[in-house]
């Protein structure tokens, strides 16, 4: 029985956070009327959210602002749902980690048992 895995559980990284900006600035892309290309569009999402660790969508749009952009209930809408996807990225690897290392739990699924918290 493996409770652990060979590797460590994965955490938010470099990594995942190029993907991230991969994503947020295809968004940003295609919301964008102006003349960025897509590559200018995940180079500024990587250089705005590399200020910024907060997810509030008003603030980061702000910076994008700073540099040219002209934001919009859009474009607010679209740096709101960082965290969510931030979430899900990190929510994929773990779940490629649980399978890839044959993590299994010690105890039964859908047994009871009580969690005590200290």
């Amino acid at each position: 029985m493996n409770l652990f895995g060979k590797e460590s559980r994965p955490v938010f990284n470099d990594k995942m956070k190029i993907e991230l900006c991969e994503i947020i600035g295809q968004e940003i892309y295609d919301w964008y009327k102006g003349d960025a290309t897509l590559k200018d569009c995940i180079s500024e999402t990587k250089e705005v959210l590399e200020f910024h660790d907060d997810c509030n969508g008003y603030e980061i749009a702000r910076e994008f602002e700073s540099i040219g952009y002209i934001p919009d209930l859009e474009l607010v809408e679209i740096l709101d749902s960082i965290s969510d996807i931030k979430s899900n990225i990190l929510r994929n690897k773990i779940k490629k980690w649980v399978i890839s290392d044959s993590i299994e739990p010690s105890i039964e699924i859908g047994i009871k048992c009580m969690v005590i918290n200290v």
